[in-house]
Order: C-alpha cells, then sequence, then structure tokens
C-alpha cells in the first residue's frame, strides 16, 4: 500500500498500526518457517508454513 504524506499525517495511529502488524506478522511468519526448516523430522513444509 502506497500512502500520501498527507494520509499519512493525518491517520498516523493507523498507518502505525498496519506498519507495525506487517511487520510483526513477517516476523512470526520467518520464525516459524525458520524453526520448521530445523525440525528436518516435517515432510510437508508447504503445508505447515502458511
Amino acid at each position: 500500500m502506497i500512502y500520501t504524506y498527507r494520509y499519512a499525517l493525518e491517520n498516523k495511529n493507523d498507518v502505525l498500526k498496519q506498519h507495525f502488524y506487517y511487520h510483526t506478522k513477517n516476523k512470526s511468519q520467518n520464525e516459524l518457517l525458520r524453526k520448521i526448516l530445523t525440525k528436518k523430522k516435517l515432510k510437508n513444509i508447504e503445508n505447515v508454513a502458511y
């Protein structure tokens, strides 16, 4: 999503919340994927990492 500067100023909390959510979501998915990759017992990585 591309925000205009004015929108970001008027809705600062909204933008920050979405930014924070996006990064934490990606971080948790990456952590999950890393845990899965380190466990070699799991065969179907695609099914577990969603």
